[in-house]
């Protein structure tokens, strides 16, 4: 069904200097011009095209799709004859960051890849059988973030567009720093920790004067000048230290 291709899948060494595009600007390449060139996209697999089904017949020698002769429940490869089929994956969906979206062919390998399974098992073993019914190994890719190898088909969509074909699948390295080493980072978050738990130190109060007031006598003529005042309130102060520190010292005596 699919051409092969020269170019292979780049490798893990190479993936990380490498240049991934955006979504929008895999939307506008040109697709005779990146022939030979590796094309990688960080996307998502935000849905998938329930239309078309997720397998097919395939010739187990070369992957085509097997067809059936009229009347007859033999299946042929053009290439072939007639063989016993191979499920194989075809699944159709939509990949999406934050710029754009596009449609997307995966098949066989690079699937199995992705899906973590293989078509066979799904089919034979586990009995999906029906080609519009996706299984949980299909959907539960939905929202994954992946690095995307791909390359231009033969075919024209419907947009009168080349088909995109994902020819390997890579998962994205989770990095702890932009920069420094993990000893750092890990140092870093435990100062942060320990800061977390430190109380906040309390603001510095400024001492405060405690307000004076004037002492008033029921004639408002008889007002006394504040110096006489300050003097009556500091024995008043006195005398009042020492009736509390008497009374203390009768309560223990009696405690006794």
């Amino acid at each position: 069904m699919v051409p092969p291709s020269s170019i292979q899948p780049i490798k893990p060494e190479e993936l990380e200097n490498a240049k991934k595009l955006s979504v929008q600007e895999l939307n506008v390449l040109d697709p005779d011009l990146c022939k030979d060139a590796f094309i990688l996209c960080r996307a998502a697999i935000t849905r998938f095209n329930t239309r078309s089904g997720w397998w097919y017949k395939a010739c187990p020698s070369c992957f085509k799709q097997l067809r059936s002769i009229a009347h007859n429940d033999e299946l042929l490869c053009p290439k072939h004859n007639n063989q016993i089929p191979l499920p194989w994956f075809k699944v159709g969906l939509v990949l999406e960051d934050s710029t754009d979206e596009t449609n997307a062919m995966i098949i066989g390998k690079a699937a199995e890849q992705l899906f973590g399974i293989s078509c066979n098992e799904l089919v034979i073993q586990q009995g999906y059988t029906d080609q519009q019914e996706f299984p949980h190994a299909i959907l539960q890719t939905r929202g994954q973030f992946k690095i995307f190898q791909l390359r231009f088909g033969s075919i024209k969509t419907d947009s009168n567009r080349n088909d995109l074909l994902i020819q390997a699948v890579f998962d994205e390295k989770v990095q702890l720093l932009e920069s420094g080493s993990e000893a750092n980072f890990v140092e870093h978050q435990k100062k942060n920790i320990a800061a977390q738990m430190l109380p906040p130190t309390p603001p510095l109060l400024s001492k405060k004067t405690p307000p004076v007031s004037l002492a008033v006598s029921s004639n408002p003529s008889s007002v006394e000048p504040i110096s006489n005042s300050k003097k009556k309130r500091k024995l008043q102060v006195k005398r009042a230290l020492l009736t509390s520190l008497t009374s203390k010292k009768l309560k223990r005596l009696e405690f006794t």
